[in-house]
């Protein structure tokens, strides 16, 4: 069935399957990956097509949860869903990458692909699944163009952060089919690629009552200061290195930033590739830049990029051009090649050290207090009872435990099981004081009504003793993140006034 070759890779994978199976199983989703399963559990479709325009994501990874969440399945199906995906990523890069075994084991138990990409569930995973795919039929993309154009259009759609590599892809395969005098046969498979991309732009424009900060408008070009040179320097370095920001010294970061202008160099002799690896790049330096900073589960996919580009860096000859002459007086293209998948596999060693060691603090420990929460309630608390909730934005990662419950949202004085980061969330998301909230639940319930309250920090002495509160829960297990996903249940009785 397997060669010996062959056999050792599907070993590998099935050890990576199984592990990352048992960390998805432990996983506690947090309130971001609960939105993806409560916007596909709650919404119609009309409703859908007017939240996407604050959430910043398209719709692909909502529409993938749809069927099931509409269907009353279980909250972990989403996790399932998650695993498969990302399985699949990792079987096409073990079987059809042209990397040595060594290299590719510690690229699948790096900690982006055993821990970040696999376990938290957001729509990052179907950029790395997409791009794997594209790169195992790559040699034979003019053959298969109808598949090679469609998983371009659902990269386009996959994540904001995708879209430049999407579109240096769409521009590749139109040059490669122009040089190829194979032009002709590409207005099907171009126009559905143009379609992707004309399908994120309308699904990201944004509502006029999305915040400044939160929107396309924050910045349109970079601000030329400190603060960006830092970003620019410290997610590269994150890319690499899943290093916590403490940990982070300019000098070091420096020098990713450098390895990273030092592989662009090197592909300047295969055009292709580096106007992939270049605007893929670009654009997630620009996002950065000018939108938000980001955090690993954004720049993880600048060395998934990297990857790529290596991949199908063997699909292109060397051609020389005016910058790779004159590159190539400074460097030896040969040695190049192999000093830099040194130097990758260097950090994927590290990375796997990193996985490693974050795979056994999800073992033992909480990614959020959100399950904790939700199990309590949805075991203690009558079915149709009602929970206040302040904030919102954290409430919203114990829905999904209870169906049953009804949350009133405190900061927007409705009933809801998803937020909108829109101008309410802006100014009462965490603006509202202790007395504020409690005066928001007495006009709400009333004098002398007695209701749960839950909260993301507890009640002072004096406001449980002038509501007659009781603690029925707190968060008991640590959380190795740090997340504010806490959480205190009280129920309290409003003094008659």
């Amino acid at each position: 069935m397997f060669s010996g070759k062959n056999l050792s890779v599907f070993i590998i994978w099935i050890i990576y399957c199984i592990v990352t199976f048992l960390a998805v199983l432990h996983h506690e989703p947090n309130r971001d990956e609960a939105t993806y399963w409560l916007v596909a559990r709650d919404m119609n479709f009309l409703e859908f097509f007017s939240f996407i325009r604050f959430c910043g994501h398209p719709g692909t990874w909502f529409f993938l949860l749809m069927p099931f969440a509409k269907a009353g399945m279980p909250y972990f199906s989403a996790g399932i869903i998650h695993w498969i995906l990302i399985s699949i990523a990792a079987a096409a890069f073990l079987f059809k990458a042209p990397f040595n075994l060594f290299f590719k084991s510690l690229f699948v138990f790096s900690y982006y692909m055993i821990f970040q990409y696999a376990t938290n569930i957001k729509d990052y995973n179907l950029t790395i699944v997409l791009l794997f795919l594209i790169a195992s039929i790559y040699e034979k993309r003019f053959e298969h163009k109808l598949l090679f154009s469609l998983l371009v259009f659902f990269l386009f759609n996959s994540n904001v952060h995708s879209f430049g590599a999407a579109l240096a892809l769409m521009l590749i395969y139109i040059g490669d089919a122009y040089r190829e005098n194979k032009l002709e046969q590409m207005a099907l498979p171009v126009s559905i690629m143009l379609a992707g991309c004309a399908a994120l732009i309308i699904q990201l424009y944004p509502s006029a009552d999305l915040p400044v900060n939160t929107s396309i408008y924050h910045h349109i070009f970079p601000p030329m200061n400190i603060d960006t040179a830092w970003i620019l320097l410290t997610r590269t370095q994150n890319a690499f290195i899943p290093v916590d920001s403490q940990y982070h010294e300019l000098k070091v970061a420096l020098l990713f930033f450098l390895f990273l202008l030092f592989v662009l160099a090197v592909f300047s002799n295969r055009i292709p590739v580096f106007v992939f690896l270049f605007t893929s790049s670009f654009w997630m330096f620009y996002l950065f830049s000018t939108k938000v900073p980001g955090g690993l589960r954004h720049v993880g996919l600048l060395l998934i990029f990297v990857v790529f580009s290596l991949w199908i860096e063997s699909f292109y000859l060397r051609k020389e051009n005016f910058f790779s002459k004159a590159i190539g007086r400074i460097i030896n293209f040969s040695f190049a090649d192999y000093a830099i998948k040194l130097f990758i596999g260097a950090c994927l060693f590290i990375n796997v050290i990193f996985g490693l060691s974050t795979l056994r603090k999800e073992f033992r420990y909480s990614f959020t207090g959100a399950k904790e929460a939700g199990t309590f309630i949805a075991n203690n608390i009558p079915a149709q009872s009602e929970v206040a909730c302040y904030n919102a934005y954290t409430a919203v990662g114990i829905a999904p435990y209870i169906p049953d419950i009804k949350l009133w949202f405190v900061n927007r004085k409705e009933y809801g099981t998803y937020y909108l980061l829109d101008s309410v969330y802006l100014k009462y998301g965490n603006a509202l004081s202790e007395q504020q909230v409690l005066e928001r639940c007495k006009e709400k319930y009333g004098n002398g009504k007695s209701i749960l309250l839950l909260l993301n920090v507890p009640l002072s002495e004096e406001a449980s003793s002038q509501n007659s509160a009781h603690l029925l829960f707190q968060n008991k297990i640590p959380i190795w993140t740090g997340s504010k996903e806490i959480f205190w249940l009280y129920r309290i009785t409003f003094p008659n006034e």
